[in-house]
């Protein structure tokens, strides 16, 4: 080949070369003829540092003397022994690491032969060598693509074989079957491809244009190793070097790559969708994603990825994945730079590129690029979406999105839609990284665009990335790929919301398609919210509920449906602003169970929280009047309800409160003359956060309201809701709009007719209760008006309510007994207001109770009942004319209440008498007298221990409530032996309380005790005649 002639003789080892050369050539032993290449690559070639020299070694076939039949050039005699199974493996592996080592030393600089991914060429002076050496280069692809296409081909390999001589377990193996030699031979061809190229640019020949010799070599490669062989290897650097070698091809080759795109594509991302099935990817103008005919493209095509198994973008590696979206990006450059080479129009003469990208590329990349675990694979996969963007972009700014063809429309949409996901990404490198790849993707042309920028391109196709975000967030089959949808779809709104305001005169203030879709994004985010469980998705829907509330219009839009879908639609609800076909599209968000209020509160909280983060000082009068109508619709009758039957809607309601709460309390000064809707706006978070108290989930929804409540006080502007605030600051708030709430609270009641009730269960009884137990005694002293007709009501005879179970009945009444007692035992005599109430109270809600029934809560009644009574008479007190009044028809009762089975009631029974007749001296007849003493001094012997101490105490108080003569005589004897008798308990501290007794009976008869103590013979008589003493 060459025409020049060396003397090696002149040569340093020109002796040692002709003999590797001989042993190489001739020598039929192939011991000899492997450390014959082993001599040559690692010792002798090493010195030889002319090219020139090495070059003439490998092609000259004159340089030894041997039989023309054998004689033949360096390369030929190893492309030989690379293809023939005669030699063994490690001889083929020698010969194919000479040829690579050669032609490294011709080609390319020795400094760069360590880095495989990109060599420099040598810049050769003799410009004869270098045309030679160009022409060698394609005679010797045109003989060696063959032999590797052979030599990797796939046969039938068996492991066995049975007795009737059988192959059985049977594969498919390549004939080289030495994953080193076939990495060598794709190195070998892709050195020789990137020399090609290179030498076309330094010489005056053009391969592009010279190439039709080797285009049937080039096309094997495109059509039988690489596709077929080399990318379906299982060594991963096979794969990896035959990326690179189609990077190679697709600069130096592009009219051969052209040809072959499909077959190149699918072993590096998957199989193709057919012409027929790709139709249904397309979508049309009247896409809607909320019916059964929604688009299907982003799921159409994984049935088909299910066959595609073994594609470079399913491997295990990493690297693997990267370079194959490399490789992908590279060979649509090629076919883009075809077309400009034609002198073509860019973008309609695109549409084989198109084509390739929608049926091929977008649905195998769409389900698993933006998903890849490795933060390299989803870069590389955000720079091959925004080099396809760029394919597209002239045209897309000289036309208008709907005038664009179906096909070109799609394509470009679902490209934006990946974009959105890298910029959404969780990493912070990725997002960086595809941040910049889209400011980059209009650097470029930023002398034809001007300022344009990506996120004008998303407002302008706002409409078709939103259809197929949404589709994509309903029919999501894992809450990561959820999670991602979630993330791209805040990035999308974040784009368009980040215009500034000299630039949106250039377009619509906001795309019309936010207005049309509202109820499909309001459906999806609740859908999401729908399982806390998933935290992520969780997450992921909040940010984005937060993203569509930072913008006025799409705020107003979403509240209008929001406000009318939880049933309390307000006059005037429904903005002018908001197109006509969106008014009734409330009316298609059917909210039937608690777990649906719940996520459209959370979809309002989310939507709040947009607004706090806008930081403007000066707030539009609109959010005052927003803020009024959410913590007005909140307070309906389906949330309420939601609340106690789901905790999840529970604490959807706290963290609308806690929003509301938390943009008044920042923008209270901006609207000191609307300050009185400011007040209902706490009011009616006062009322919520009642109801949330009622509910009684958890001790840690509790907290968190008790939090809120201390938070909202008018005077306190600083703090935070999740820290515990000063007591006094709650009881300024609770002050300020007690009467308010409470007339809420009671809306329903008051509305009833006098003698009907809440029925058990009902949610009104709940926040009444939690109302006056966190609310000041003095509060509910000066409103004690209003709160004694509802204890009244419900704790009388006969306010049993016709659906009412007789057990249910008896739980109201209980649970209104347990929150009167509440009242009364924490009140004093300061509290004057309630005095005046308690005679209507004993009459009508104590005594009906106190009277025996059978059934555990009809006992619970009696016992909480006397336990009312006795917080009356030992805090804010009643009259002598009050008791007098009641005393006869309340000690019969109390009498027999003395004999209950309960320890606890005879206990407070017994106290309850002691206390009426310790504010009744000497008004007992002797009649009462002789029916109470008996009952008393059975006290002593009761079983329970705390109830003989308090009989005690009931007994002196009953020796003073009458004139001494009633006693005298055969009762104070009676008495007295009694007490006497109970000396002997082996207690000491009730015996002291005995001997206080007999000292109050002394007072009565002195003679009479000293009679029975003297009489009496016991242990402990001495002391007791000292006691008298």
């Amino acid at each position: 080949m060459s025409s020049f002639e060396i003397n090696l003789e002149e040569e340093p080892n020109g002796e040692r070369v002709k003999r590797c050369l001989i042993e190489i050539i001739t020598s039929e032993n192939q011991l000899c003829c492997r450390n014959a290449l082993k001599m040559l690559e690692f010792e002798i070639c090493p010195t030889l540092k002319n090219n020139d020299v090495i070059f003439y070694v490998l092609t000259n076939s004159t340089i030894v003397d041997v039989d023309e039949a054998k004689n033949k050039a360096l390369d030929d005699a190893l492309l030989s022994i690379v293809s023939s199974d005669d030699y063994a493996e490690i001889c083929r592996e020698r010969a194919c690491a000479c040829l690579n080592y050669f032609l490294s030393r011709l080609m390319f600089v020795e400094d760069d032969k360590e880095d495989k991914s990109f060599v420099r060429f040598t810049r050769r002076d003799d410009q004869v060598l270098s045309l030679g050496l160009l022409e060698y280069a394609q005679s010797f692809l045109k003989k060696f693509i063959p032999i590797c296409v052979n030599r990797m081909s796939s046969t039938m390999s068996y492991r066995t074989t049975n007795n009737n001589n059988n192959n059985i377990g049977g594969c498919m193996m390549p004939v080289e079957r030495s994953e080193e030699i076939r990495l060598l031979m794709v190195q070998i061809i892709r050195l020789v491809v990137q020399f090609l190229g290179t030498s076309s640019e330094m010489t005056s020949s053009n391969v592009l244009n010279n190439s039709e010799e080797l285009e049937p070599a080039v096309s094997s490669l495109c059509l039988e190793l690489l596709p077929k062989s080399s990318l379906l290897d299982p060594y991963p650097e096979l794969k990896q070097e035959s990326c690179n070698l189609i990077m190679a091809l697709c600069r130096v080759f592009p009219q051969c790559v052209e040809k072959h795109v499909e077959t190149l594509l699918t072993p590096l991302v998957g199989t193709s969708l057919s012409k027929l099935n790709g139709e249904q990817l397309v979508e049309s103008d009247s896409m809607d994603a909320s019916t059964s005919t929604t688009i299907e493209k982003p799921f159409a095509c994984l049935q088909i990825m299910a066959t595609s198994t073994n594609t470079l973008l399913r491997h295990r590696h990493s690297k693997i994945r990267r370079i194959g979206l490399e490789t992908v990006t590279a060979i649509i450059a090629s076919c883009k730079g075809r077309y400009e080479h034609r002198g073509g129009d860019t973008f309609s003469d695109l549409d084989g590129v198109m084509d390739r990208v929608l049926y091929q590329v977008l649905p195998n990349v769409e389900p698993l690029g933006p998903f890849d675990k490795s933060q390299s694979v989803r870069i590389q996969m955000s720079q091959m979406v925004c080099f396809h963007l760029r394919l597209f972009l002239e045209e897309l700014i000289d036309n208008q999105v709907e005038a664009l063809l179906e096909v070109k429309r799609t394509v470009v949409t679902r490209l934006l839609v990946l974009h959105l996901m890298s910029v959404s990404d969780e990493c912070e490198t990725v997002k960086k990284a595809a941040e910049q790849h889209g400011r980059d993707l209009v650097s470029r042309y930023k002398h034809q665009l001007g300022d344009y920028n990506i996120a004008k391109l998303i407002r302008r196709f706002a409409k078709y990335v939103l259809q197929i975000l949404l589709y994509h967030i309903e029919h999501c089959r894992t809450a990561e790929h959820k999670k991602r949808y979630l993330g791209a779809f805040s990035s999308m709104l974040h784009y368009i919301f980040s215009i500034s305001s000299a630039e949106e005169d250039e377009c619509e203030l906001l795309p019309s398609c936010f207005h049309s879709e509202m109820k499909s994004i309001l459906s999806i985010l609740c859908d999401a919210f729908s399982s806390p469980e998933e935290k992520n998705v969780y997450i992921a829907a909040t940010r984005a509920t937060a993203s569509l509330g930072c913008n006025s219009q799409t705020r107003k839009s979403a509240l209008d449906i929001i406000l009318a879908s939880i049933g309390n639609e307000i006059e005037g609800d429904i903005s002018s602003n908001v197109p006509v076909d969106c008014r009734n599209e409330a009316r298609l968000i059917l909210l039937s169970s608690p777990r649906h209020f719940s996520t459209m509160l959370c979809v309002t909280s989310g939507l709040i929280r947009g607004m706090l983060s806008l930081g403007n000082n000066c707030p539009h009068i609109d959010d005052l009047t927003g803020m009024m109508k959410i913590s007005s619709s909140v307070t309906g009758e389906k949330i309420i309800k939601s609340v106690y039957d789901s905790e999840e809607a529970a604490f959807s309601l706290l963290d609308v409160m806690k929003g509301v709460t938390l943009w008044c309390k920042k923008y209270m000064a901006s609207y000191k003359e609307e300050q009185s809707d400011i007040d209902i706006i706490f009011q009616n978070n006062l009322f919520c956060c009642m109801h949330l108290l009622g509910c009684n989930h958890s001790l840690q929804l509790s907290t968190s309201t008790q939090n809120l409540i201390a938070f909202v006080d008018t005077n306190n502007l600083a703090g935070d809701i999740g820290s515990p605030v000063s007591t006094n600051l709650t009881q300024r708030y609770l002050e300020k709009y007690f009467l308010s709430v409470l007339n809420m609270i009671l809306h329903d009641f008051q509305n009833k007719d006098e003698l009907d009730t809440w029925t058990y269960g009902n949610s009104g009884i709940f926040a009444f209760d939690a109302f006056l137990r966190v609310s000041t005694a003095n509060c509910i002293s000066i409103h004690f008006h209003l709160i004694a007709p509802v204890f009244e009501a419900h704790l009388r005879d006969g306010s049993q309510c016709q659906e009412e179970t007789n057990e249910d009945y008896l739980r109201k009444k209980l649970f209104f007994m347990a929150l009167l007692e509440s009242l009364f035992s924490g009140a004093n005599e300061t509290n004057g207001q309630m005095r005046e109430f308690t005679e209507r109270l004993i009459c009508n809600a104590i005594l009906p109770n106190l009277v025996w029934q059978s059934g555990g809560l009809a006992s619970s009644l009696r016992k909480v009942s006397i336990a009312v009574l006795y917080s009356i008479l030992c805090g804010v007190g009643v009259t002598r004319v009050v008791l007098c009044k009641f005393a006869p028809s309340l000690l019969p009762i109390l009498r027999s209440t003395l004999e209950d089975d309960d320890d606890t009631t005879r206990e407070l029974a017994t106290a309850v008498l002691g206390k009426i007749l310790a504010l009744l001296p000497n008004s007992l007849g002797e009649e009462a007298v002789q029916q109470l003493y008996p009952d008393l001094m059975r006290g002593l012997d009761d079983s329970n221990q705390r109830v003989r101490f308090v009989s005690c105490d009931a007994i002196i108080s009953f020796l003073s409530s009458s004139p001494l003569t009633s006693f005298r005589g055969e009762i104070i004897e009676s008495v007295v032996e009694d007490l006497f008798l109970h000396l002997d308990d082996p207690d000491p501290l009730l015996q002291e309380k005995i001997l206080e007794v007999i000292g109050a009976a002394s007072k009565i008869d002195l003679h009479a005790v000293d009679r029975i103590a003297r009489k009496s013979s016991s242990a402990t008589s001495t002391r007791r005649i000292s006691f008298l003493e």
